[in-house]
Parts: structure tokens; C-alpha cells; sequence
């Protein structure tokens, strides 16, 4: 079974700072509430993995694969959650005004 979905979001941000939210593993770990177990001390490059610990009721792993990126725009990954889930996501990053963004997901 695939569900495919489109969110995007207006955010208050430059899309530089979204783009560096997303692709700095202990920032996006901090905005996410997530904890990082394993990932680099760098922004992440394709072939990079990062695993969360994520959950109030107990943590559960997540392994987010870095794809591919076109920075600082677009970010593909595949997340890897539990009962073997994988989300195929691409986020882009769309700077709208000066310190406005767009962000889609899938």
C-alpha cells in the first residue's frame, strides 16, 4: 500500500536557516524533540544516516537515509520507522520574501 501526501507550510524563516534545520543532524534532532543516537557531527551529504530516538511512551528508532540533495533547496530521504514503515520523503525549500519560506514535503 502507498499514500502519497503534499503538506506545505509558510514558515517565518529565511529558507537558508530551514535548509540548515533540516541537513545539520543535532539542530534537526533539538526542533524535532528527537533524540540523536548515530549521524555526523556535519551537515549531512547523500549516503549519510542518521537514527533518532523518538516517543514519549518509550523511544523507538528512526533511521532517516540521505538520498539526495540540491542545496539548498531539495532534500531527499527515506525514513525508516518502526513495523518496518518507510516514508519516501523530498522536502523543498522555497524562499518566498526575506525571511519568509516555503516548505513541502513530498
Amino acid at each position: 500500500m502507498s499514500i502519497t501526501t503534499c503538506p506545505t507550510e509558510i514558515v517565518d524563516a529565511p529558507a537558508q536557516r530551514v535548509w540548515d534545520l533540516l541537513t545539520r543532524p543535532e539542530e534537526l534532532a533539538q526542533w524535532s524533540g528527537a533524540g540523536l543516537l548515530e549521524g555526523p557531527e556535519r551537515p549531512v551529504q547523500p549516503g549519510d544516516i542518521l537514527v533518532l530516538s523518538v516517543g514519549l511512551a518509550g523511544p523507538l528508532k528512526v533511521r532517516i537515509e540521505v538520498k539526495e540533495m540540491e542545496p539548498p533547496r531539495r532534500l531527499a530521504l527515506d525514513v525508516r520507522l518502526p513495523l518496518k514503515v518507510v516514508n519516501h520523503e523530498v522536502v523543498v525549500v522555497t524562499p518566498i520574501e526575506p525571511g519568509r519560506s516555503r516548505v513541502t514535503f513530498n
